[in-house]
């Protein structure tokens, strides 16, 4: 009976795809946040446009009228 649990065991510890499997302190690549910052708006109807400036360029997000742009945006 203690053989086959062992085995049960070993089994489970094995990758089925061979590979050793990573050790859990390997780090996890680093993710950097583009910030990009408030430019202009527009109103377009029941819609508000708000352009940013960011690194890669303008970008733009679609809120409602009646809200205001956010003073900057992440990602």
């Amino acid at each position: 009976m203690k053989a086959l649990m062992l085995a049960a065991v070993v089994a489970l510890a094995i990758p089925a795809t061979g590979q050793t499997p990573m050790p859990a302190s390997t780090p996890k690549p680093m993710q950097l946040a583009a910030f990009c910052s408030f430019s202009h708006e527009t109103v377009s109807g029941m819609n508000k446009l708000c352009f940013y400036k960011c690194i890669s360029g303008m970008t733009a997000i679609t809120i409602a009228s009646y809200k205001i742009c956010p003073i900057s945006l992440d990602g």
